[in-house]
């Protein structure tokens, strides 16, 4: 619901009656001054004494005809950012911008942006890809470019220096000549014709002797540097040698980490014993002992004490475990770094 304001006064403002036009959501009133002037507020700025008068308090200062640092200002706008005025100003290039009031008081060397385009690295007869930069273009960071095919064409600057624009387009990689260039074990051959999706398809030969067609796009990738097969035959290399390398660290089977699990891991929340791989059979109340063995759990027998269940279980980690990986240490095996200082687990052990 719209708040009353009809006939209260803000400063020098007297409220007539809201308009229907909002204002970043809020209500406007149309407000008579005290010098006879009205002026359309917005409820927020009346109720906070933000605007007291249609302007007449702080009369206009006329810029017309002062220079600021490369403008010259040649007018007032109707136009308003942040309700203040536009001035219409003239740069000693030749170019016409709209500067705010108070930037062109607060800015003393303030042009139409040709001073940062003149300080700007000066790209003309530099060389990208297969552009060739022939000067600057009428719109700001802009320059203009010919390409190997010889189409002309507008370029961002920091494209260019930073390699994201080579060509004209993706039509232009057909004019491309790369027979002969080798990518990665890959060699151009011949362009086939054909264009898949914009790209033209070329003929390349594989180090292993095998040919194949793929795009100019595509062969840069990684994993199309080599025929299928020869991909295939490589990563099947890399599975064989992470089987062989986990192989070669395995002692009885587990690998260093599973072993110290089982030597020094901690009791689970359901053991009631308060000793590892030891528990009661509710059933017929014997302490069980068990282990763990290529993978698998293993029964080492029922016993009436815990003590001797425990005690089986210390012979068997230690026969298992304990002693093999002892004798790694000692020959230096690939797995010896794994277990450090393990003369200190064993004894947990003992």
């Amino acid at each position: 619901m719209v708040k009353d304001l009809s006939n209260q006064r803000f400063g020098r403002l007297t409220a007539l009656w809201p308009l229907e036009e909002k204002r970043s959501g809020r209500t406007v009133w149309r407000c008579r001054c005290d010098c006879g002037n009205e002026a359309d507020v917005t409820v927020s700025n009346l109720l906070r004494g933000t605007t007291k008068s249609c302007g007449c308090l702080s009369p206009r200062r006329d810029l017309t005809g002062q220079r600021f640092g490369s403008l010259t200002v040649l007018g007032p706008t109707e136009k308003r950012q942040g309700g203040r005025i536009l001035w219409h100003c003239a740069c000693d290039c030749g170019n016409v911008r709209d500067v705010v009031t108070s930037y062109l008081v607060r800015t003393p060397d303030i042009s139409c942006g040709c001073q940062n385009r003149n300080a700007a690295a000066d790209l003309t007869g530099r060389r990208f890809g297969e552009l060739t930069v022939e000067g600057p273009a009428q719109r700001r960071q802009y320059w203009r470019v010919r390409c190997a095919c010889g189409a002309q064409k507008e370029i961002r600057g920091d494209s260019l220096l930073q390699g994201r624009a080579r060509t004209c387009g993706a039509r232009c990689h057909q004019y491309q000549d790369v027979t002969g260039q080798r990518r990665g074990h890959l060699t151009a051959v011949k362009p086939t014709g054909r264009l898949e999706g914009g790209s033209p398809v070329w003929l390349w030969r594989c180090d292993c002797g095998a040919e194949m067609e793929a795009t100019l796009q595509s062969v840069p990738s990684r994993h199309n540097r080599m025929c299928p097969a020869c991909l295939k035959k490589r990563n099947q290399g890399i599975i064989v040698l992470a089987f062989q390398r986990k192989q070669a660290l395995a002692i009885n089977g587990l690998a260093p980490t599973a072993i110290r699990h089982i030597l020094e891991g901690k009791l689970t929340a359901s053991n009631t014993s308060g000793i590892r791989g030891v528990c009661l059979d509710q059933r017929t109340g014997k302490w069980i002992a068990s282990g763990r063995e290529n993978g698998k759990n293993v029964s080492l027998g029922h016993f009436d004490t815990a003590a001797e269940a425990e005690c089986v279980r210390r012979q068997f980690v230690e026969e298992k475990y304990a002693r093999p990986v002892l004798q790694c240490v000692a020959a230096g095996h690939a797995a010896a770094e794994a277990f450090g200082d393990f003369f200190q687990l064993v004894e947990k052990t003992e």
